[in-house]
């Protein structure tokens, strides 16, 4: 958010010496289909759901390997309206990366991959979002070579409210005096910085620990992170964490459960539902390329940007180490009594946190 309220300080600026045509490219719409019929859509919803927050959005692309000045999201989301409800029902766009056997490296974004098992019958009701959408209607009565800034005929505006919707009007732009440009970029730049400030007035809901004059949530082996600790029940991990998403894999004493914004893996007990053996940590680990990159380190100091040799300097000789070294698919995993690391690519990818010695682990992690 920062770098697009930067683009517009400098749009603003140029004002003063060039023409409108040289401004902040135009963006390519998302899309809303409203009692059946498809129109442009001058909001992004998807963007609210990271709350601006670059470390919890995957990176898009518009095409394999391709980025557009025209589309900065890197995607074009599809939206409906149902029974006044908000719901994303389609997303064009890639995730590229080495771990993805193709070609290209590339595949298609999924709903799934953002969603998970929030996806019911192929849409995904929008409760994060509470703001307005803006849709176009009518000729173009005025271009602006910027975001959004184009003026139709007319505006049919929706107040949305944990992703229903509250309010409709429909605003008649051929009525009113329309806006100078610089009045257009000055709304423009007013309406990010509002968005921009509300975004980092809300509070982290994570433990954390003074470091370095930075809060770090920290790892302690045989505990925990915080509230999420060995042993405490589902509901009070969900406080600090939110809902949950079962992965689907189930055995007769534990489940597992996903919570990809936060970038954490957690197994339950089947009676009682509490953390029973296992916390993962993600940072981009192969199949969880999806999971925001935790923001965490360990009580003896280890980060994602930690080696392998960090790790054995912090803790010592592990008592499993193993792995693959050959290939584009070389891993070591360094196991110790209640935690391991593994990395791939010469990269930390994953801390995972067990109550169990290393030789019992394996059914844990599922591994």
């Amino acid at each position: 958010m920062k770098v697009i309220i930067q683009r517009f300080l400098l749009s603003i600026l140029l004002l003063m010496f060039i023409t409108s045509a040289a401004f902040a490219t135009a963006q390519s719409p998302d899309v809303l289909i409203y009692n059946g019929k498809t129109y442009d859509l001058f909001s992004n919803p998807l963007e609210d759901f990271y709350g601006g927050d670059e470390s919890k959005r995957p990176k898009f692309w518009v095409e394999p390997n391709t980025m557009s000045s025209g589309n900065w999201r890197g995607y074009v989301a599809t939206w409906e309206v149902i029974d006044d409800k908000l719901y994303l029902t389609k997303i064009d766009s890639w995730f590229c990366r080495p771990s993805i056997k193709t070609k290209s490296g590339c595949r298609r974004v999924t709903l799934r991959d953002l969603f998970g098992k929030n996806v019911i019958d192929g849409k995904v009701f929008a409760s994060w979002f509470s703001d307005t959408l803006r849709v176009p209607d009518g000729k173009q009565l005025k271009y602006v070579h910027s975001g959004y800034a184009s003026i139709y005929e007319r505006d049919i505006i929706f107040d949305v409210d944990a992703g229903k919707i509250v309010r409709q009007e429909t605003i008649d732009n051929t009525k009113r005096e329309l806006p100078s440009d610089q009045e257009i970029y000055r709304q423009e730049l007013e309406r990010l910085k509002k968005k921009a400030a509300q975004e980092n007035s809300v509070d982290s809901n994570l433990p954390t620990q003074k470091t370095d004059e930075k809060l770090e949530p920290v790892i302690i082996t045989d505990n925990g992170w915080g509230k999420v600790v060995i042993g405490a029940k589902r509901k009070v991990v969900e406080t600090v964490l939110g809902q949950g998403e079962h992965d689907g894999r189930k055995y007769d004493d534990v489940y597992f459960v996903e919570y990809p914004k936060k970038g954490i893996q957690i197994s339950y007990t089947v009676k009682s539902n509490e953390a029973y053996a296992i916390f993962f940590f993600y940072s981009k680990q192969t199949y969880y390329g999806d999971f925001t990159t935790a923001p965490v380190k360990t009580d003896k100091g280890i980060t994602w940007s930690s080696s392998p040799e960090n790790v054995i300097e912090a803790y010592g000789k592990p008592p499993r180490d193993f792995g693959d070294d050959t290939g584009n698919n070389a891993w070591r995993r360094l196991e110790y009594d209640k935690i391991d690391f593994l990395f791939q690519g010469g990269r930390l990818s994953r801390i995972s946190v067990s109550n169990e010695k290393c030789t019992g682990c394996e059914k844990s992690s599922g591994k």
